[in-house]
């Protein structure tokens, strides 16, 4: 025997619709706003993690679609406020893979993101940044990120804190 269930969620930090079935999990019209440091302890980054009108359907352990809009703002690099920066896109399926391109810019700092993240959690990261503002570049240099044509460029791994 075997069955779905749905399940719809309001809360404080997230509302939505949840359906899961034998190797099926689908999060169906999700809006949430999530600190950066909750899902992504070892980013070095500080900021929330907004979704508005989410969708994500994981079948057999594979991202079969997705939509909606991703956005990351309230943003702090190595101490230092990214004021006005709001990075958005649009999360689409990359294989297995659930991948989120973001862009944005603000304040003389211009920052690209593909953020690549497994069925099972596990996320990949690789940031640009652009800036014309001393401080930000002696920030960047100063937490590890190396000088090349493009930018500022690092990539970062880890697990999501939520499972």
């Amino acid at each position: 025997i075997s069955g779905r269930v749905r399940l719809a969620f309001q809360g404080g930090v997230a509302q939505g619709t949840a359906r899961l079935g034998p190797r099926r999990i689908e999060l169906l019209d999700m809006d949430a706003v999530v600190p950066l440091a909750v899902l992504a302890p070892s980013a070095g980054l500080e900021g929330q993690l907004g979704l508005r009108g989410f969708d994500l359907d994981l079948r057999g352990g594979e991202c079969q679609r997705a939509a909606g809009e991703v956005l990351l703002n309230q943003l702090r690099l190595a101490g230092i406020e990214l004021a006005g920066l709001l990075l958005a896109g649009t999360p689409a399926c990359s294989g297995a893979d659930l991948l989120v391109p973001l862009r944005g810019q603000a304040e003389g700092v211009d920052v690209d993101v593909d953020l690549r993240i497994s069925p099972a959690g596990a996320y990949q990261a690789q940031l640009i940044l652009r800036t014309t503002r001393p401080e930000v570049e002696a920030a960047l240099a100063a937490v590890g990120y190396r000088r090349t044509l493009e930018g500022y460029e690092t990539t970062f791994a880890g697990q999501l804190g939520v499972s």
